[in-house]
């Protein structure tokens, strides 16, 4: 398929901005532009509609809605939102895409997370989801990740002392690795994240501080929520965020959204729920419209179909509390599925195994 644009970096906020407006200027017959909310930092969560107004509204028509970047570092996810949009404006008159805008409504919202996608494409540190204090509302003392040398990569540093757990790799002086039990001689380090000491520092302990930014959009929807001590990033109370909560009521304002498309950026899978609980406890007739519509994703992108519980999550933390695709199917009966784009390890030749493996 032809098109349009360049996709030889990951867009800011602005450029999806621009590109989304330009839709819904260009082809006011299939595309309009509306925000399902304001973030904190006032960019908006834009949402473009998409659909052949002539053969009727767009709430008239069963309609899949696609995000990505609930998970703000993800940018992958955004890129193949982006990527869809292309395709279906820079070939509108292909058979296919008239078939599916004349009888089909699609909702696509690039980026669940404007201000933390933005934040992890212009600092060196990352993020899980906004740039927000959570759960602690200041920094506490300890170790705190920075770019301390200005060259825009938070690295490790190497700390000697005696009594550290590593030393240089024999192969590749770039490489630590780990200290024998009976080793007593030579040069031996500690290991930290590259960063400064906030607060009291005795010249000796150095203790990591907490992440910050401790916000998990993924864990924050009402369905198996669990709270922080149990759920890391999961928020005071179920859709506590502004950005989960616009995009929760979009849904909710949308009744004829009948399939939702979560676009991550990890590994190469397309997943299905349950996350919280095992498909065993499931119905089985989702699981079976869960794996027909997962074998129709593979032929397009060559992922292996798995459930989020039982073969996604390694067999000791197989929990993921408050999902978002969850809250889809167990609150809005609407089936959700998550791709997780860009299979790295797979294309290095590393083959992975499922469930992980422990190690």
């Amino acid at each position: 398929m032809a098109l349009t644009h360049v996709y030889d970096h990951y867009y800011r906020y602005g450029e999806i901005e621009e590109i989304l407006k330009g839709y819904a200027e260009k082809y006011p017959r299939y595309a309009a532009l509306s925000s399902a909310g304001q973030t904190p930092e006032k960019r908006q969560q834009w949402v473009l509609t998409v659909t052949d107004t002539e053969t009727g509204s767009a709430g008239d028509k069963p309609a899949l809605y696609v995000e990505g970047n609930i998970h703000a570092g993800e940018v992958t996810g955004s890129m193949t939102v982006m990527y869809l949009l292309d395709s279906i404006f820079s070939n509108l008159e292909k058979p296919e895409i008239k078939n599916l805008l004349e009888n089909y409504t699609l909702y696509a919202m690039p980026r669940v997370s404007p201000d933390g996608s933005e934040f992890y494409l212009t600092n060196a540190d990352s993020l899980r989801s906004a740039p927000r204090m959570f759960p602690l509302p200041e920094l506490v003392p300890g170790l705190q990740r920075k770019d301390m040398d200005g060259d825009g990569v938070i690295r490790l540093m190497r700390v000697k002392s005696p009594y550290g757990a590593w030393k240089v790799s024999d192969k590749d002086g770039r490489v630590m690795t780990a200290r024998r039990p009976d080793e007593l001689e030579g040069e031996f380090y500690d290991v930290f994240d590259e960063g400064y000491m906030e607060g009291p520092y005795d010249g000796l302990d150095i203790k990591a501080a907490p992440q910050p930014f401790g916000n998990d959009f993924n864990r924050n929807y009402p369905i198996g929520w669990e709270t922080e001590d149990s759920q890391k990033g999961s928020g005071d109370y179920p859709l506590s965020n502004p950005e989960t909560r616009s995009n929760a009521d979009f849904l909710l304002n949308h009744p004829n959204v009948c399939c939702v498309i979560d676009m991550h950026t990890s590994g190469g899978q397309n997943l299905y729920t349950p996350g919280y609980k095992s498909q065993k406890d499931a119905i089985k007739q989702d699981i079976d419209l869960y794996r027909m519509i997962g074998e129709i994703a593979h032929e397009e992108n060559g992922y292996p179909v798995l459930n989020l519980y039982d073969q996604y999550m390694p067999a000791s933390h197989p929990r993921t509390s408050g999902g978002f695709d969850d809250f889809c199917h167990f609150t809005l009966g609407v089936p959700a599925m998550t791709i997780e784009c860009w299979d790295l390890m797979e294309r290095a030749g590393v083959k992975a195994s499922y469930p992980p493996r422990e190690d």
